[in-house]
C-alpha cells in the first residue's frame, strides 16, 4: 500500500492541511486516520535563529552536538528559560545549529497535541539546508515567510529578516555570489524521490511531557517486566508452599514425638515440659539412681506383652508397676535385670488380673 504523506502548516497560527504528492501540496481536511502516513509538521521559521559551527571536529555525534552547544551558548549567551540550543542532523560534515525564540514554547504548548502526532517536526529551512547538503549544493539563496531571508555560501550563513533590496544588497558584497535558490517544497520532493529516511528532516525541539505519549515506547518493556516480575513471585510461591508443606511434616512429626512420651495430650507446652523433665532426670542422675540405666536394663530382653505402666523414682529408689503374660516370663524377667549389679530390683507385689499379671518392682541401688 502507498503511503500517504501529509504536510502540517500554520497560517495566521491556525493548522492547515495539505496532501503532497511528491510534487505538489493540495490542501485537505485532516485525515480520519494516520495509519500507514507520513505527517510532516513545519514550524514556523520566525521561531528558530539558524548559525553555522566554526572548527567543530569530533569523533562521535554526540560530541559533536555537545561541540556545537557549547560554542552557540558562548556566542549567543542571554537565553531564558524558554528557549533552548540544538542542532539538525548532519550530512557529509554540514553542520547547521539553531536557538529557539521565547515564543516558540507558547506556540508549541497551544499546538502540542498535534504536534505529538506528527512523524517529523521541521521547518522549510532545514528542509532546504538539508537538500541542499544532500545535493552538494554550498552556496544558495532561501526566502521564507514573515520576509526571512537566508543566503548560504561556503561555511557563511546569513539568516535575518529584510525586503529584497536588503537581500540583494547583501548578496553583492559576497565574493562568491549563490546562483541557486532553493524551495521548501522542491527539496521535499528531491526528499521523497531520492529514499531518504524522514527523520534526517527533523528540528529537535521539546514538547512539553505528556504521561500517556511518554509511555508509549516503553509499553512493550513494562509488560515484559510485568510478566518477568509475575513468574519469580510465582515462583516463589511455589517454593514457600513446598517449604510449608515441609514445615507441617515435621510439626506432625514433633507432635508424635511428644505424644509418645507425655501421651495423647501433651499439653501447651510439650517442649518446656520436656525439658524440665529432662532436668529432674539429670538431677536424680547427680544425686543416686540414674533413670536412663535404669530405662535400658528394662529394655534387655522384656517378657511378652510387657506394658510399663507407671515409673516412680527418689534419690536411692524408685518403683515401677506393669502387666505381662505370664508369672514364669515375670520371673525370668526380673532374674534378667537383677543381673545387672549395679541395682537390685525386688518384687513387691504380683497379682493376676483379667489383662494378665499386674505387678510391682522396688528397684534399689546395690550396696
Amino acid at each position: 500500500m502507498t503511503t500517504t504523506v501529509y504536510v502540517i502548516q500554520f497560517r495566521n497560527n491556525q493548522a492547515v492541511w495539505s496532501v503532497f504528492d511528491g510534487a505538489r501540496l493540495e490542501l485537505c481536511e485532516p485525515p480520519a486516520t494516520k495509519k500507514r502516513s507520513i505527517v510532516v509538521a513545519i514550524l514556523p521559521d520566525r521561531y528558530f535563529f539558524y548559525y553555522r559551527p566554526q572548527g567543530v571536529a569530533a569523533a562521535s555525534s554526540r560530541k559533536t552536538r555537545a561541540a556545537v552547544q557549547l560554542q552557540m551558548s558562548h556566542l549567543f549567551p542571554s537565553f531564558d528559560e524558554q528557549q533552548s540550543i540544538g542542532m539538525l542532523k548532519p550530512h557529509n560534515g554540514n553542520l547547521l545549529g539553531f536557538f529557539t525564540r521565547p515564543e516558540l514554547a507558547d506556540f508549541i504548548a497551544e499546538h502540542h497535541k498535534l504536534l505529538s502526532s506528527a512523524t517529523v517536526i521541521t521547518t522549510e529551512f532545514a528542509i532546504c539546508w538539508r537538500d541542499a547538503a544532500v545535493e552538494g549544493v554550498d552556496a544558495f539563496i532561501w526566502r521564507g515567510e514573515d520576509k526571512l531571508k537566508a543566503i548560504c555560501s561556503g561555511d557563511n550563513l546569513l539568516f535575518f529578516q529584510a525586503d529584497e533590496s536588503e537581500l540583494e544588497a547583501r548578496i553583492a558584497l559576497l565574493d562568491e555570489k549563490p546562483a541557486e535558490t532553493l524551495d521548501w517544497v522542491a527539496s521535499l520532493s528531491r526528499h521523497m524521490s531520492g529514499g531518504n529516511k524522514w527523520s534526517s528532516l527533523r528540528t529537535p525541539v521539546r514538547l512539553p511531557i505528556d504521561e500517556q505519549t511518554s509511555l508509549q515506547p516503553y509499553r512493550r518493556a513494562m509488560l515484559v517486566i510485568f510478566l518477568v516480575g509475575a513468574l519469580a513471585v510465582a515462583g516463589q510461591y511455589i517454593r514457600l508452599q513446598h517449604h510449608q508443606g515441609r514445615v507441617e511434616q515435621w510439626r506432625d512429626r514433633t507432635q508424635s514425638l511428644y505424644s509418645s512420651i507425655f501421651g495423647p495430650d501433651p499439653g501447651p507446652d510439650p517442649y518446656g515440659k520436656l525439658l524440665y523433665t529432662m532436668n529432674q532426670l539429670q538431677r536424680t542422675q547427680s544425686k543416686g539412681v540414674n533413670v536412663l540405666e535404669i530405662l535400658t536394663a528394662l529394655s534387655k530382653q522384656p517378657p511378652a506383652g510387657l506394658d510399663v505402666e507407671n515409673l516412680n523414682f527418689s534419690v536411692e529408689s524408685g518403683s515401677i508397676m506393669g502387666r505381662t503374660d505370664s508369672y514364669d516370663g515375670l520371673e525370668s524377667y526380673l532374674n534378667t535385670l537383677n543381673s545387672d549389679s549395679t541395682y537390685t530390683f525386688t518384687l513387691e507385689q504380683a497379682a493376676n488380673t483379667k489383662d494378665g499379671i499386674q505387678f510391682h518392682l522396688r528397684v534399689t541401688i546395690t550396696q
